[in-house]
Protein backbone atom coordinates (compact mmCIF):
# COMPACT_ATOMS: atom_id res chain seq x y z
CA UNK A 1 0.00 0.00 0.00
CA UNK A 2 3.08 2.50 0.70
CA UNK A 3 4.65 1.62 -2.21
CA UNK A 4 1.54 2.35 -4.21
CA UNK A 5 1.08 5.66 -2.83
CA UNK A 6 4.84 6.78 -3.45
CA UNK A 7 4.47 5.13 -7.19
CA UNK A 8 1.25 7.77 -7.64
CA UNK A 9 2.96 10.31 -5.89
CA UNK A 10 6.00 9.99 -8.35
CA UNK A 11 4.07 9.41 -11.55
CA UNK A 12 3.86 13.14 -11.47
CA UNK A 13 7.45 13.55 -13.29
CA UNK A 14 6.27 10.46 -15.81
CA UNK A 15 6.20 11.42 -19.52
CA UNK A 16 2.90 10.51 -20.97
CA UNK A 17 2.10 9.64 -24.47
CA UNK A 18 0.36 12.84 -26.20
CA UNK A 19 -1.15 13.97 -28.92
CA UNK A 20 0.91 17.71 -27.43
CA UNK A 21 4.47 18.17 -29.31
CA UNK A 22 6.90 18.75 -26.74
CA UNK A 23 9.37 21.85 -27.42
CA UNK A 24 11.55 21.70 -24.61
CA UNK A 25 11.51 19.46 -21.41
CA UNK A 26 11.02 18.06 -19.23
CA UNK A 27 13.55 19.53 -16.88
CA UNK A 28 13.25 19.71 -13.13
CA UNK A 29 14.65 22.07 -10.42
CA UNK A 30 14.91 21.42 -6.82
CA UNK A 31 15.02 23.56 -3.60
CA UNK A 32 15.44 23.11 -0.21
CA UNK A 33 13.87 25.40 2.55
CA UNK A 34 14.58 25.22 6.25
CA UNK A 35 11.71 26.93 8.61
CA UNK A 36 11.99 27.82 11.49
CA UNK A 37 9.52 27.51 14.55
CA UNK A 38 9.21 24.24 14.43
CA UNK A 39 12.48 23.09 12.60
CA UNK A 40 11.37 21.82 8.99
CA UNK A 41 12.97 21.00 6.04
CA UNK A 42 11.05 21.44 2.69
CA UNK A 43 13.02 19.58 -0.25
CA UNK A 44 10.73 20.93 -3.18
CA UNK A 45 10.85 19.20 -7.48
CA UNK A 46 9.57 21.35 -9.77
CA UNK A 47 9.16 19.73 -13.69
CA UNK A 48 8.42 22.27 -16.61
CA UNK A 49 7.93 20.81 -20.02
CA UNK A 50 6.68 23.04 -22.53
CA UNK A 51 4.46 22.05 -25.11
CA UNK A 52 2.74 23.59 -28.67
CA UNK A 53 0.35 25.47 -27.30
CA UNK A 54 0.56 25.28 -23.45
CA UNK A 55 3.01 24.76 -20.07
CA UNK A 56 2.97 22.13 -18.01
CA UNK A 57 4.71 22.92 -14.30
CA UNK A 58 4.24 19.84 -12.04
CA UNK A 59 5.57 20.16 -8.22
CA UNK A 60 6.44 17.47 -5.51
CA UNK A 61 7.18 18.44 -2.16
CA UNK A 62 8.20 16.50 0.85
CA UNK A 63 7.94 18.09 4.02
CA UNK A 64 9.49 16.69 7.48
CA UNK A 65 6.88 16.69 10.12
CA UNK A 66 6.85 15.94 14.30
CA UNK A 67 4.60 13.34 14.88
CA UNK A 68 3.91 14.72 18.05
CA UNK A 69 2.06 18.02 16.34
CA UNK A 70 -0.52 15.27 15.43
CA UNK A 71 -1.23 13.28 18.54
CA UNK A 72 -1.31 14.41 21.80
CA UNK A 73 2.71 14.43 23.23
CA UNK A 74 1.97 14.21 26.86
CA UNK A 75 0.85 10.06 25.85
CA UNK A 76 3.95 9.53 24.45
CA UNK A 77 6.95 10.93 21.89
CA UNK A 78 5.26 10.14 19.02
CA UNK A 79 8.50 10.09 17.12
CA UNK A 80 9.99 7.29 18.62
CA UNK A 81 6.67 4.98 18.97
CA UNK A 82 5.19 2.56 16.60
CA UNK A 83 2.36 3.83 14.83
CA UNK A 84 -1.23 1.97 14.31
CA UNK A 85 -2.74 1.50 11.24
CA UNK A 86 -5.20 3.66 12.48
CA UNK A 87 -3.12 6.47 13.75
CA UNK A 88 -1.03 5.76 9.89
CA UNK A 89 -4.45 6.25 7.99
CA UNK A 90 -5.27 9.40 10.37
CA UNK A 91 -1.81 10.95 9.15
CA UNK A 92 -2.76 9.77 5.66
CA UNK A 93 -5.65 11.16 5.30
CA UNK A 94 -3.89 14.69 6.27
CA UNK A 95 -1.31 13.87 3.66
CA UNK A 96 1.48 12.52 6.17
CA UNK A 97 2.86 9.21 4.63
CA UNK A 98 5.99 7.25 5.69
CA UNK A 99 8.14 7.18 2.93
CA UNK A 100 11.22 5.00 2.03
CA UNK A 101 11.92 6.14 -1.56
CA UNK A 102 14.63 7.84 -3.87
CA UNK A 103 13.69 11.17 -5.71
CA UNK A 104 16.40 12.74 -7.62
CA UNK A 105 19.22 11.32 -5.96
CA UNK A 106 17.77 12.23 -2.23
CA UNK A 107 16.52 9.94 -0.17
CA UNK A 108 13.63 10.04 1.96
CA UNK A 109 12.76 8.12 5.09
CA UNK A 110 10.34 8.99 7.82
CA UNK A 111 7.17 10.46 8.05
CA UNK A 112 6.85 13.67 5.56
CA UNK A 113 3.77 15.74 3.97
CA UNK A 114 3.54 15.19 1.11
CA UNK A 115 2.03 17.56 -1.86
CA UNK A 116 1.74 17.60 -5.57
CA UNK A 117 0.35 20.29 -7.73
CA UNK A 118 0.42 20.51 -11.69
CA UNK A 119 -0.65 23.59 -13.25
CA UNK A 120 -1.10 24.31 -17.29
CA UNK A 121 -1.01 27.80 -18.81
CA UNK A 122 -1.46 28.70 -22.35
CA UNK A 123 1.31 29.81 -24.33
CA UNK A 124 1.67 31.23 -27.80
CA UNK A 125 4.08 28.43 -29.15
CA UNK A 126 2.62 27.13 -32.55
CA UNK A 127 3.78 24.42 -34.62
CA UNK A 128 5.00 24.86 -37.88
CA UNK A 129 3.35 23.89 -40.58
CA UNK A 130 4.64 21.02 -42.34
CA UNK A 131 6.67 22.13 -45.15
CA UNK A 132 5.35 22.04 -48.52
CA UNK A 133 7.58 21.33 -51.95
CA UNK A 134 8.14 24.80 -53.10
CA UNK A 135 9.34 23.61 -56.42
CA UNK A 136 7.82 25.47 -59.27
CA UNK A 137 6.55 23.77 -62.00
CA UNK A 138 8.93 24.37 -65.40
CA UNK A 139 7.60 23.71 -68.81
CA UNK A 140 9.57 23.13 -71.72
CA UNK A 141 8.05 25.26 -74.96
Amino acid sequence: MKKIILIALLAIFATSVSAQKVVYGPVTSSEIILKQNPLTEISRYTTTTIYVGKTVTETIQFETVDLNNYFNPEEADWNATEISEEEERLLNEKGVVLCDTLVFGKKFVGWYRVTKDKKTEKNDLVDKPKSSNNKQNIHKI
